[in-house]
């Protein structure tokens, strides 16, 4: 994998873990069941990236 590859992945997986994170408290504070889809969903987001970066790495 080229390194301009690499860091636009690290910066990718970056962003979908800082938004999970926020995603995550918001739901601890609100305690609503739509925001904890929410976050639940920014975690998959996050997990399928982080996934296929895995994959690049085994190959």
């Amino acid at each position: 994998m080229k390194a301009e590859n690499l860091a636009r992945l690290e910066t990718r997986l970056d962003r979908l873990w800082r938004e999970w994170l926020a995603a995550r408290a918001k739901a601890q504070a609100s305690q609503d069941i739509a925001d904890g889809v929410a976050a639940g969903r920014a975690w998959a987001r996050w997990l399928a990236e982080f996934e296929r970066s895995a994959q690049g790495d085994a190959a």
